[in-house]
């Protein structure tokens, strides 16, 4: 059983679009506990797929083994490197990660493939890194999980040293973000104003090794998605949702000192809290209860990291 675990963001800068192609970002990554199940048998009849989602899940998109499902496009990409077909699988996918969240599911179910064909079929790590990067943006960090500097499209990485298993609580909407919508929604801001978002081109108050070095420390930080500023201009509900989300933990202006860190993960749709390491189970339990009574899906899970075999 193959382990595919989601990932945050932190901190997540976007800048405008290049000539290549592609909009640069800055971001600091981040592992979590939360993971998808991949289980894989040798057969002699052609390959065949499923997908089984969790039931509490709220979107249940339909995965074909087919262009568009990154496990596929990685297994293909791995018959590329290796020069020869890889065989013949009965894979089932258990899916535990939300789609269109922002979390990585698709790329991390892909990493997790290309990890373990990597080592069946003894790729070196430098062709198992260009076979990720070849597959999206994502998938070269959720080869290696833990905690790293993303820039350029996301798979130039600088790795951190680990940051505590902090508990985090991850919060979906009743509704999902495109990707690719949202970058095309940025686009669209960005060409109204020639400057990028949050402040018009000026500096964020914090970089993304601040907030490192804050939640290394366990001190409250504020951090920035400018995926955030695209969802409030297009999305109506994403309004009323962080309404509701901005205001757990406060309390007559005044925040919970066992949260250091409130964000949109990714593109969205799913949004986290990240809480001090000594904070109580059943405090962590009560806000995971309040966003499940606001039609959210909700779960507690940690950051996690080191590589996976």
């Amino acid at each position: 059983m193959l382990e595919a675990r989601a990932k945050i963001n932190l901190y997540l800068e976007v800048f405008p679009r290049v000539s290549e192609g592609y909009h640069p970002i800055r971001t600091l990554f981040q592992t979590v506990a939360l993971s998808d199940r991949l289980a894989a048998e040798e057969i002699e009849s052609p390959t065949v797929f499923s997908a089984h989602y969790d039931p509490d899940l709220t979107f249940h998109p339909e995965l074909q083994w087919s262009d568009g499902n990154l496990l596929y496009e990685a297994f293909e990409a791995i018959e590329m490197a290796i020069g020869h077909p890889c065989g013949r699988w009965k894979f089932d996918l258990q899916k535990r990660i939300p789609a269109q969240s922002g979390l990585g599911g698709g790329s991390a179910d892909a990493a997790a493939l290309i990890r373990w064909l990597s080592r069946k079929f003894g790729l070196n790590p430098r062709t198992e890194q260009a076979v990720a990067k070849q597959v999206g943006a994502d998938v070269p960090f959720l080869l290696e999980n833990g905690t790293a500097l993303g820039e350029g499209n996301g798979s130039a990485l600088s790795p951190l040293p680990l940051l505590p298993p902090l508990p985090v609580l991850i919060v979906q909407p009743p509704f999902t973000m495109s990707t690719a919508k949202m970058y095309e929604q940025y686009d669209h801001i960005v060409s109204k104003s020639a400057h990028a978002l949050n402040g018009e081109g000026e500096q964020s108050p914090r970089s993304p090794l601040q907030v490192y070095e804050a939640l290394k420390s366990q001190y409250p930080v504020d951090s920035r998605n400018d995926f955030e500023a695209v969802a409030w201009e297009y999305y109506p509900e994403y309004r009323v949702f962080l309404n509701f989300f901005s205001r757990l933990g406060k309390d007559e202006g005044s925040e919970d000192p066992s949260i250091l860190l409130k964000r949109m993960s990714g593109s969205g749709s799913a949004h986290y809290i990240v809480f001090r390491s000594e904070t109580d189970r059943a405090v962590l339990a009560h806000y995971e209860s309040v966003c499940r009574n606001h039609r959210c899906w909700a779960v507690l899970t940690r950051f996690s990291g080191g590589v996976m075999v």
